[in-house]
């Protein structure tokens, strides 16, 4: 009986042992750039087109990548947002922005996302500058390859125009 304790304990440490494990290496992540053009978003109140309700931008971008086969790469992006409060009355923010993946300066995908929220209040309770960080998984198909990472605000001709004033 002893016998086939021990033969038990030593089959179950070697199946424990052999089994096919994905084992995620970190790898070097594609270049990330924010678009000069769209890095500040400018949201006017709707009823007067010459009060600012906020100001956005795109502060920072960390991307953390890991192999998770013989060629593929999965990305962690994490976007900052800092988010300023202009107009006292308006406690709440909402803005979308574009995430595109390039390979050799061409287009392979192109993602919007959206972000609304409420801006954190101050001891009078009006609110007050807010950082939003946004975290999105990215998956490259292949390591080889030279992606980049291009994001920005949407922004319609009208924001554009503004911000290039």
């Amino acid at each position: 009986m002893r016998n086939y304790t021990i033969l038990f304990i030593i089959l179950n440490i070697l199946i424990s042992c052999s089994g096919d494990k994905k084992i995620n290496k970190d790898v070097d992540c594609p270049k990330s750039f924010i678009s000069t053009e769209h890095r500040n978003y400018y949201s006017m109140n709707k009823d007067s087109s010459d009060i600012l309700n906020y100001r956005a931008s795109i502060n920072n971008i960390k991307a953390k990548c890991s192999l998770i086969n013989e060629q593929s790469i999965s990305t962690i992006l994490e976007i900052l947002f800092v988010i300023k409060p202009d107009n006292l009355e308006n406690n709440t923010y909402d803005f979308s922005y574009f995430v595109s993946i390039l390979n050799n300066e061409e287009i392979v995908d192109y993602q919007l996302f959206q972000t609304k929220g409420e801006f954190k209040l101050d001891d009078n309770g009006f609110p007050k500058e807010t950082n939003v960080i946004e975290s999105l998984d990215q998956f490259f198909p292949s390591q080889t390859e030279s992606y980049e990472i291009l994001l920005g605000f949407v922004l319609t001709k009208e924001k554009y125009d503004l911000i290039q004033d």
